[in-house]
């Protein structure tokens, strides 16, 4: 059986630059699935609204290596627990959170 979790480094637009946010995810993938028309889709609005809904408990950091440290946190967490499948990815979705 599939575990498909994993922690993910979200990077959007911010004012000051990129912002990243740090979650314990699964089916990642539907970061690009657009429910109007049912399949994977390529407009960033879809993208950043369901990234919104995806991310939207987690914590802003301004800092990349402040997001990277905080999932390596999690994945010890989680994995001690279970199985992390896909470890640690980033996911960059271009437009303001």
């Amino acid at each position: 059986m599939s575990a498909d979790n994993g922690i993910y480094v979200l990077e959007t637009e911010g004012a000051d630059g990129s912002e990243f946010r740090v979650a314990h995810l699964q089916a990642v993938e539907n970061v690009y699935y657009d429910t109007a028309i049912e399949c994977e889709s390529d407009d960033y609005n879809v993208w950043i609204r369901n990234a919104r809904r995806m991310w939207r408990d987690c914590d802003v950091y301004t800092n990349e290596d402040d997001a990277w440290a905080v999932a390596r946190e999690l994945l010890k967490e989680y994995e001690k627990d279970g199985i992390v499948e896909y470890g640690v990815s980033r996911i960059y979705v271009p437009g303001f959170f």
